[in-house]
């Protein structure tokens, strides 16, 4: 079999290939600007669906499968920047392209920013309200998928992260602020109130599900990637203190909550579980 990864230079990528032995698959890796130090049993292919391009199926290789990932703006740190919105249609046509040339089966990553201002636990036949750009542009790309299956036979698993934690992340997040702060030796660290109740994995446990998810080769549809364990900021907090034994005094009430968050979500995972006990 032949997959396809893009983002694979990303955070996410980067861990996500090493799920990968390719004594059976051929993985063929996009990068967009310098060449990434990566180990030869990957085939890289210079590749930026921003740019047109009139045969990029033959050029990637003939993919069977695609694990989208490639997602351009995160590092702004900004859910609301129109740069969500204006790149739907770069993804859409690539896409597109690939499946009209043959791609049979479509896993692309979607984020739990989709759900909007859920309370409690999401399962994934909640409508979809987003707050944010970003949640609206994930949200729209999937639509546009979907309504492409009306003229084309593949499979597709729209893929809805939750938090996830773990390794080399950049600062825009809990585990990336945290873990910086700890590199710089900073005596405190401020959170919000902390009482929140939020949904993490390891990142080792979310690249796992997205490779047996994408090895499937089925029509999933959306998907929840999540732990269905919630845990209050402050309890997560101090179980990495106690596992990796930072020494840090952290402050609450020090920021306020981001106006796109619920107080209290979780992801059901049982449509999760279903799919990887099953053939």
């Amino acid at each position: 079999m032949s997959i396809l990864i893009t983002g694979a230079t990303g955070y996410l990528g980067k861990k996500l290939i090493n799920e990968f032995d390719n004594k059976n698959d051929r993985i063929i890796l996009t990068y967009r600007n310098k060449k990434p130090k990566i180990h030869n049993r990957f085939i890289l292919k210079k590749f930026d669906f921003f740019e047109k391009s009139k045969d990029s199926y033959n050029y990637l290789e003939r993919p069977n499968t695609l694990i989208h990932l490639a997602w351009a703006g995160l590092n702004l740190r900004n859910y609301d920047s129109e740069i969500h919105i204006n790149q739907i249609n770069y993804h859409f046509d690539f896409i597109e392209s690939l499946i009209k040339e043959g791609l049979k089966n479509l896993v692309v990553i979607g984020s739990c920013f989709e759900y909007g201002k859920y309370e409690g636990e999401i399962v994934e036949n909640f409508e979809s309200k987003p707050v944010t750009k970003y949640g609206e542009a994930k949200n729209m790309l999937r639509i546009k998928i979907e309504n492409l299956q009306k003229k084309y036979d593949f499979n597709f698993s729209w893929l809805r992260l939750f938090y996830f934690y773990g390794g080399v992340m950049n600062d825009r997040d809990l585990w990336g602020n945290l873990s910086y702060a700890i590199e710089l030796k900073k005596k405190t660290f401020n959170l919000s109130k902390g009482d929140q109740l939020r949904d993490y994995l390891h990142i080792d446990d979310v690249v796992k599900y997205i490779k047996n998810v994408s090895l499937k080769k089925k029509n999933i549809g959306i998907l929840n990637i999540c732990s269905n364990e919630p845990v209050s900021i402050i309890d997560l907090v101090n179980s990495w203190k106690v596992k990796y034994e930072w020494e840090i005094q952290i402050k609450t009430n020090m920021v306020p909550i981001k106006d796109y968050e619920n107080n209290n979500f979780w992801g059901s995972n049982k449509k999760l579980k279903f799919i990887l006990n099953n053939n």
